[in-house]
């Protein structure tokens, strides 16, 4: 059972992504290792060219554990995937996206994409920042969480 921080001066710590070869292959290692006891359904997103689902730990305070599998070979995901996985990203959900992104530009992070709708958000844009202490960061306009 793990406690995690509800904010990290962006926003509301939203979940943490770990890529996986295979998600039916590693859900059940995660629901024991998490102590997760509610799954969301599976989310296929072309833009993102991934397979994700959420995981809910009993004691994460709303924080979700993400599992991504590449959807293609050419996705983002692909490559960390063939090494056998890991941990990937924090996602942080924002009331405001551009201000947020603006914010950490200003700081001197990197932003690598541009806002994009995605569907295991209903919609929702994200956008990815990559930190100048190489952490790879997800924003997420504010809203109902997945």
């Amino acid at each position: 059972m793990i406690a995690l921080a509800s904010s990290f001066g962006i926003g509301r710590l939203h979940h943490i992504g770990f890529v996986v070869p295979s998600i039916d292959e590693s859900i059940d290692e995660f629901r024991a290792l998490f102590g997760s006891i509610q799954v969301s359904p599976t989310f296929v997103d072309p833009i993102q060219r991934a397979k994700v689902i959420f995981l809910l730990p009993e004691q994460a305070n709303g924080t979700q554990i993400e599992l991504v599998e590449p959807a293609r070979d050419d996705s983002p995901a692909s490559r960390l995937a063939l090494q056998g996985g890991g941990l990937h990203h924090l996602c942080f959900e924002v009331q405001d996206l551009g201000a947020a992104v603006s914010r950490l530009r200003g700081q001197g992070h990197l932003v690598i994409s541009k806002a994009t709708p995605a569907i295991a958000f209903e919609g929702r844009r994200i956008q990815w920042i990559y930190t100048k202490v190489k952490l790879l960061i997800e924003i997420v306009e504010g809203g109902r969480t997945a």
